[in-house]
């Protein structure tokens, strides 16, 4: 499995804001997620927001699923991501970062976030990347 973005805000959510979900937790759906997980009510989530928090990290997904997850997955040809791999960003769009695959958390977290379809544009990596987070749709209507 390869960790995204949403993982991410998962994560964030349940630890960093102790179950009470910012905008952006509500509008990526990952409080919806962490509702059905707990199988809790947006009622008693918000008003228990602490034991709600807890018992996310209590789920498998939180305990098992996301720790074995990947940043990527490289095979002879191919590069599997998420977002893209880390790269630079400037106003001529991505270039290849050639110390990709040791690139820190921080630096994982962002490409999670990146539109690939914008990045394979201006970047290139040594083999295939595949990616995933945006909408095929997105690079079609370009």
């Amino acid at each position: 499995l390869i960790r995204g973005n949403h993982e991410d805000l998962f994560e964030e959510m349940v630890t960093t804001y102790d179950g009470v979900p910012l905008l952006h937790h509500v509008r990526n759906r990952t409080y919806d997620t962490a509702i059905q997980l707990t199988e809790h009510r947006h009622f008693s989530a918000n008003l228990w927001p602490g034991r709600f928090a807890r018992e996310a990290r209590e789920t498998p997904f939180y305990t098992r699923i996301i720790p074995s997850m990947l940043d990527y997955y490289e095979t002879e040809h191919y590069i599997f991501v998420h977002g893209w791999i880390p790269c630079e960003r400037s106003s001529k769009g991505y270039s290849y970062y050639p110390g990709w695959r040791d690139a820190g958390t921080a630096r994982w977290k962002s490409a999670r976030w990146i539109n690939g379809i914008d990045a394979a544009q201006s970047s290139r990596a040594e083999k295939t990347v595949v990616c995933g987070h945006w909408h095929a749709s997105d690079g079609h209507a370009r």
